[in-house]
This record gives C-alpha cells, sequence and structure tokens, in this order.
C-alpha cells in the first residue's frame, strides 16, 4: 500500500512538474542544484506517515528528480533508481554516485528478462520500450523519436 501512495506521488510531482514547466513556471533550487525537486517535495509533504527511513525503488528514474527530493524529504530513505537510458544512468551515476544509500540500475523493467528496443525520444523523459503514441507527439513534440538503444530487461519479480 505505501508503495502505490509512493507511485503515485511520484506520478503527480511529474504531472505537476511537466506542466508548470510547459508553462514556465520555476521552483525554489532543491539540494542537487535543480530546480525539479520541488513538486515531488510538496507531494511527499500530504504524505505526513511516509517512514523516516523509506526503501523506495525509483522506475525510470530519469536524471533523479525523484531521488533528489526523496533524499530532501526523507536523508536516511534507500533508493534503487533504474533506469535504461545510458545518459541518464551516467548523470544519476554522476549526481548520487557518492552516495551509499542509492543504487543505480541500467535496466527497463519488463514483463520478460532479457534485451529491449528503447525508443528514445528528444526529451529524456519520453523514452520508452514503446514508441511513442500520435497523440502524444502532437501535444509535445518533444517526444518525437529520435532513435532506437538496446537495454537489458527485467522483470519486477527478478529485481
Amino acid at each position: 500500500m505505501f508503495c502505490e501512495r509512493i507511485a503515485r506521488c511520484k506520478a503527480q510531482g511529474l504531472r505537476f512538474y511537466r506542466h508548470a514547466r510547459r508553462f514556465g513556471l520555476g521552483f525554489a533550487r532543491g539540494a542537487w542544484g535543480d530546480s525539479t525537486t520541488d513538486p515531488f517535495v510538496k507531494a511527499f509533504e500530504a504524505m505526513p506517515d511516509m517512514p523516516e527511513a523509506p526503501t523506495v525503488m525509483d522506475v525510470g528514474a530519469n536524471t533523479g528528480q525523484f531521488c533528489g527530493a526523496m533524499l530532501l524529504w526523507r536523508p536516511q530513505s534507500r533508493v534503487y533508481s533504474v533506469e535504461p537510458l545510458m545518459t541518464n544512468v551516467d548523470l544519476l551515476r554522476k549526481r548520487f554516485g557518492a552516495r551509499p544509500a542509492v543504487s543505480v540500475h541500467r535496466v527497463a523493467i519488463s514483463n520478460h528478462n532479457g534485451t529491449a528496443p528503447l525508443f528514445v525520444t528528444r526529451a529524456t523523459d519520453g523514452s520508452s520500450l514503446q514508441p511513442s503514441r500520435r497523440e502524444l507527439i502532437e501535444a509535445f513534440p518533444q517526444y518525437q523519436g529520435d532513435g532506437r538503444e538496446s537495454v537489458p530487461t527485467q522483470t519486477m519479480d527478478g529485481f
């Protein structure tokens, strides 16, 4: 149940951030020198019963927005950042590599273990094992496909 609430919190924070960014709204700078953590922290504040040291899995970690917010809000957290896009994995390792409570895994969570093509978009937060739908590209041109990258896949059970 707590994991489901964290997932909803992450989704709400991302939606809030994307819409705010689209309209040019900014946020106070976070502890890791970026402005992307604030919407997540605001969502966490709505969860007063969050444990002091939660263990969370950040699937689709992108460049660490959620991880940064989690560590800002609950510094004792243990975070498993899962991200398939190599450029993002490099950024995550650079950003959180010195923190033993954060582990970065280059893998895509899937329904099978093996490899699969990752459809890479111009915006790093839009890459997926599924190609972008036409409606999404029409609304957000930055999610236009920009190439493919072969990535390791793993089931959640096997993680």
